[in-house]
């Protein structure tokens, strides 16, 4: 008869984690040691069950979410996505931090060397060197559906987040959405009749920052979706184009900005404090991408306080000639102008977001990706 050779529990556990695992919010549990052989085997054993489940994508949440720098949860994350790679069937992996990412642990998911602190590369490899991406989806923010009430702590707090580490995770201004075709996974949208922010400024803003920063569009509200406000917002067709093809997001900032940084996540986690009575001026960040071979750039004006805005951007800041003229494009208003000029703005709400498309005259924004 032949022999069954049976790998237990106790060869991947790692005793030390017993009611802590390796998870800040997961207290019931023991975590794997992830240098031990069997750890591998126990994650393999687990991709190939889901392969056979017929399963397409895995959401694999609490990874390197504690701030340190010895690369414990990128020895996980190594594990999962070798797993994920070596299964037959394709599988879209997604990483999550289980409370906030630093930027050189999202350069290490999108497969890129980072620049600055955080977590470096699993034991036994190069310090800084990029392995390819890790995953298709890597969450780089914290929970965003559980505190929708709160401007300060949730999207507020995820304009920072989001725009600081996508544009700078790289280094030296180098964006990292697109890198490699992966995404940065902002959470949920909160939108629809059933959402805190319906029919209120902070939709737009919610919209355009998932839209410009390539995050997942996993829609959080109720269905079917029955009005056409919340329709616009998650399925116009301009917001997709630039949701798909928005590639090195930049950022800056101007008035009053100030905010609390939060934790180990060294300012690209932060608390805008929205101060009204600030001489500065509300907090406006302006986004641009590019979206196009044609000179088509997308651009988004979002405004963090708590106050009306009337931001405008410089055209050879985002990379276009102040000579020239351009279609403007009001993406979920849809609605478009000519602009010939140094510049072109708009008045935004506070709390409120307003993207555009700008797209070189004789070319229709909807124009900017076709062939």
């Amino acid at each position: 008869m032949d022999q069954i050779a049976y790998t237990t529990a106790d060869c991947a556990a790692d005793p030390s984690t017993f009611r802590w695992c390796n998870c800040t919010w997961d207290s019931a549990g023991v975590g794997l040691d992830a240098t031990k052989a069997a750890s591998a085997t126990y994650y393999n054993g687990l991709v190939e069950l889901y392969a056979e489940w017929g399963v397409d994508l895995i959401k694999w949440d609490c990874m390197y979410d504690d701030g340190s720098a010895d690369a414990t949860y990128a020895r996980e994350e190594v594990l999962a996505s070798n797993a994920v790679k070596a299964v037959q069937r394709p599988m879209i992996l997604s990483l999550s931090p289980g409370g906030g990412m630093l930027p050189a642990a999202a350069a290490w998911a999108a497969g890129v060397s980072a620049s600055g602190g955080g977590h470096g590369p699993p034991a036994g490899t190069t310090p800084g060197a990029a392995p390819g991406p890790q995953a298709s989806m890597y969450r780089i923010t914290g929970d965003f559906h559980s505190r929708p009430l709160g401007w300060i702590d949730g999207l507020g707090e995820h304009v920072f987040t989001l725009g600081n580490l996508s544009s700078t995770a790289r280094g030296a201004g180098r964006g990292l959405i697109g890198v490699n075709n992966t995404w940065p996974d902002s959470d949920i949208i909160d939108l629809g009749r059933d959402s805190a922010f319906y029919n209120t400024p902070a939709a737009e803003l919610h919209a355009s920052i998932w839209m410009m920063a390539r995050s997942p569009l996993m829609y959080g509200g109720n269905l079917p979706i029955q009005d056409n406000y919340t329709l616009n917002l998650i399925s116009n067709q301009l917001a997709l184009m630039v949701n798909e093809h928005s590639d090195d997001l930049r950022v800056s900032y101007a008035g009053d900005c100030r905010c609390t940084l939060k934790g180990k996540q060294h300012g690209h986690a932060c608390k805008p404090i929205n101060d009204p009575s600030s001489s500065d001026g509300p907090c406006v960040a302006t986004w641009w991408s590019d979206i196009s071979t044609k000179g088509c750039k997308a651009v988004a004006f979002l405004n963090i306080g708590i106050k009306v805005a009337t931001p405008d951007v410089m055209f050879t800041t985002i990379g276009l000639s102040p000579g020239s003229s351009y279609t403007v494009t009001n993406v979920f208003e849809k609605t478009s102008q000519t602009v010939k000029g140094a510049s072109f703005g708009a008045s935004v709400q506070g709390t409120g977001g307003v993207m555009f498309v700008v797209a070189p005259a004789g070319v229709a924004a909807n124009e900017c990706v076709s062939a």
